[in-house]
């Protein structure tokens, strides 16, 4: 793995250098032609190619033709076209990782962000002590929960630094540690992320039938089911009920993706894995804006306290998640049904409307088509290897702007959230021998970077 080594070797030489806070545009034709010619050096090479050979392991990059120009029926696709897409702008992007402890895995899911263009991620609930016991019930994947709504309570209040402080419409990406690794840039996650939210905001329209008030972005009270969060999925419904939490399983809605997208057996035998569409959740990954994420996560942890307090034993964040998106389904379905009697609310008492559809609907949709996030559980024989030889800035890509926050420009490495901190020190650098190393693989270069040339 010498090629890695050198990649891990940029990167940390980049961590080391300043830089503004805008993310550069690739020039696409160039790169693309210096990527074919033989006179370009192994190193720039290596930075060309790097996010096609060194994140494949677990997000795969989904091969989608042209998302932008093509207009789909929405019946069979989540993908669409966006409106024009407005140049520059103030929201920033921030990547958040729950990890409680260091292993060679969260290193490499760490030096890939980095590698792929992301911001500095923020660790959260390190060296916190879960009480880590046989069966895997609870712990961190529970602590995943209220680590990050701490993050996120604390990071917007008055407490944090102004280059640290996030606002309600500034976007968040919150992943796995130990088994995720990044692959594309995040203008490419940004743009399929828009896309997909336009997609879906389309699809609520056209299933449910009322008033063009019921629509309007001008309505006062503005009731419209929409989405903001996009969360992964999976082709297994679990946890089952048994385990804390019900996903309502048989209440879900179809896969928006293509109806026939395994060929013409496609979900026809629950058994043949391979050719369900994900339709599940799986909480590896979950991206959205501020506010709406803090008003999710804030359910998700009054479920935690509430089964708690019943004595019931709770599996995992993703049978929580599971549990308020199948909720919120639900009662979608229930205002489609009797959609006469909700606008009547609405026009009756508004605010009583206002309150049923904050405390129901969280703006919460799935990642059908894999196009942002590709978990690879329950369908390891799903993944292609793709070589990216399009153009990445058309359709407007190259336009879609998200800023670190102002403190990266100094701070480049991994961060490390301590609440008791945050005013004083803002989120504090963490170095690479405290991420990487763990119980069993001291040199952790080894493992990482497989070369027995030893550390960089």
């Amino acid at each position: 793995m010498p090629v890695l080594k050198d990649v891990a070797s940029g990167i940390m030489a980049w961590t080391r250098t300043p830089r503004t806070q805008t993310y550069r545009k690739l020039n696409a034709e160039i790169d693309a032609e210096a990527l074919r010619s033989p006179r370009t050096s192994p190193k720039a090479l290596v930075k060309l190619i790097v996010p096609v050979i060194l994140f494949s392991g677990l997000l795969f990059a989904v091969s989608h033709t042209d998302i932008t120009q093509y207009i789909p029926d929405s019946n069979k696709t989540a993908l669409s076209s966006l409106p024009p897409v407005e140049e520059g702008g103030q929201r920033r992007l921030r990547i958040i990782v729950p990890a409680d402890g260091p292993s060679p895995g969260l290193c490499k899911m760490l030096m890939s962000g980095i590698a792929s263009g992301y911001p500095s991620s923020v660790i959260v609930n390190w060296g916190r002590d879960f009480q880590k016991s046989p069966g895997w019930f609870g712990g961190s994947h529970l602590g995943k929960i209220d680590g990050t709504l701490e993050f996120l309570d604390s990071i917007t209040s008055e407490e944090a630094p102004d280059d640290e402080r996030l606002g309600p419409d500034d976007l968040v990406l919150l992943v796995d540690a130990y088994d995720v690794w990044f692959q594309l840039p995040p203008s490419v996650l940004i743009r399929r992320y828009m896309a997909q939210n336009y997609a879906a905001d389309q699809r609520v329209r056209k299933e449910w039938i009322g008033s063009p008030s019921w629509f309007s972005s001008d309505s006062e009270n503005n009731l419209v089911p929409r989405q903001s969060i996009i969360i992964s999925t999976q082709k297994k419904c679990w946890p089952d009920a048994s385990l804390g939490s019900d996903p309502h399983c048989n209440d879900l809605p179809e896969s928006s993706a293509r109806e026939d997208m395994y060929g013409p057996h496609t979900d026809e035998d629950p058994k043949q894995m391979h050719d369900l569409r994900p339709r599940y959740v799986n909480s590896g990954s979950v991206m959205g804006p501020v506010g709406d994420m803090k008003r999710m996560f804030r359910r998700a942890q009054e479920k935690v306290d509430e089964k708690q307090s019943a004595g019931a034993g709770i599996f995992s964040d993703q049978g929580i998640f599971a549990e308020i998106f199948g909720e919120q389904e639900i009662w979608r379905t229930s205002k489609r049904q009797n959609h006469d009697e909700w606008v009547k609310l609405q026009a009756d008492q508004p605010k009583q409307a206002a309150q049923e559809l904050q405390q129901n609907d969280f703006n919460v949709g799935l990642d059908y088509i894999q196009d942002l996030f590709t978990p690879t559980v329950f369908e390891e024989d799903d993944g292609l290897y793709i070589v990216s030889s399009h153009v990445p800035g058309r359709n407007g890509v190259e336009d879609l702007v998200y800023t670190a926050p102002a403190s990266d420009a100094q701070k480049r490495k991994p961060r490390i959230f301590k609440k008791q901190d945050l005013k004083e020190q803002g989120l504090a650098e963490a170095d690479w021998d405290s991420l990487c190393k763990s119980e069993g693989h001291d040199e952790w270069w080894n493992e990482v970077l497989q070369d027995g040339d030893g550390p960089l």
